[in-house]
């Protein structure tokens, strides 16, 4: 017995499972909802041999991300939100977005 747990009247046995027995979520089949057009283009790009690795010479010099973000016009801006209703509306309403504005969620798991 733990010290500080009181212990109840029922009995309680942990029940063990062999590890056989339990399934594992990502090995669980699921059914296959996707489009004929969409299961047609995801099979074409899965048959696609594998990019070559870039021809780069011995003596190339690496650059730090910020490099190749400096020469983009819009620079990448951490912004706060918070999901209502599925939408994700940022808290800052001075912030605008561009249109088709290419955005990364980050969010805690649901507790």
């Amino acid at each position: 017995m733990c010290p500080g747990i009181i212990p109840s009247k029922r009995s309680f046995r942990w029940k063990s499972f062999p590890r056989d027995s339990v399934p594992d979520p990502m090995t669980m089949p699921e059914a296959d909802t996707r489009s004929p057009e969409r299961r047609a283009r995801d099979e074409q790009i899965a048959a696609e041999p594998p990019l070559a690795p870039l021809d780069l010479p011995p003596s190339a010099e690496t650059a730090p991300l910020e490099d190749h973000l400096a020469r983009l016009k819009r620079h990448p801006v951490a912004v706060a939100g918070v999901v209502e209703n599925g939408l994700v509306r940022p808290l800052d309403p001075e912030v605008k977005l561009a249109e088709h504005s290419r955005v990364l969620i980050v969010a805690a798991e649901p507790s």
